[in-house]
């Protein structure tokens, strides 16, 4: 009796939290907001190198939200932030990053990845000849 008699309380505290919806107040600017929050962070001397990190997930996180095409400008981002990081545990953290990124890279745009055809001989020297094959 008196577990349900807690449960219940704890539930009649708990209960209007959840009861809020946001639905009716949506708010547009998180991304950017989050973007700026991380923005300020990783631009901060004072920052630890996890701090750095968990920064730049949200970084990537809010940037990909926005918009998926800047996943290549994430990427970039990352690897910039990767040589400010002097810690051993945080630069692996941010290296499984960078790949877990890579591999969603690979798997939005894996149909152009499969449809780029090789050529048959060796390519040019000339990079510049590789469009007249």
């Amino acid at each position: 009796m008196r577990k349900y008699l807690t449960l219940l309380i704890l539930l009649c505290f708990v209960a209007p939290i959840y009861g809020r919806s946001t639905f009716a107040n949506p708010d547009f600017s998180f991304p950017e907001d989050v973007m700026s929050v991380a923005d300020s962070v990783l631009a901060s001397r004072k920052a630890t190198d996890l701090d750095r990190v968990n920064a730049m997930t949200q970084y990537a996180s809010a940037a990909l939200s926005r918009d998926r095409d800047s996943l290549a400008i994430v990427v970039r981002r990352v690897d910039t932030e990767l040589k400010r990081l002097t810690q051993p545990d945080a630069r692996a953290l941010m290296l499984m990053y960078k790949a877990t990124l890579l591999r969603f890279a690979y798997n939005v745009y894996d149909y152009k990845i499969y449809s780029t055809v090789a050529p048959l001989d060796s390519l040019p020297e000339s990079f510049e000849l590789w469009s007249e094959l």
